[in-house]
C-alpha cells in the first residue's frame, strides 16, 4: 500500500476521508501510522510486553 509510491503517506486517505465523515472500509489513520513506521511499532510492541 502507498500513496504516490510512498509508503509512509497511507495515512493520509484514510485521515482524510475521516475527516469529511466519509464511510471507508480498512484500516484506521493510527493503524495505518503505526503499521507503516517500524520504529513506533517496536516501541509500541516494546511497551505491551511483546517480544519484537
Amino acid at each position: 500500500e502507498s500513496l504516490i509510491g510512498k509508503g509512509g503517506l497511507i495515512h493520509i486517505v484514510p485521515a482524510l476521508l475521516e475527516a469529511l465523515k466519509i464511510p471507508y472500509t480498512g484500516a484506521g489513520v493510527e493503524t495505518m501510522l503505526l503499521t507503516s513506521n517500524k520504529i513506533l511499532a517496536k516501541k509500541w510492541l516494546t511497551s505491551a510486553g511483546l517480544p519484537t
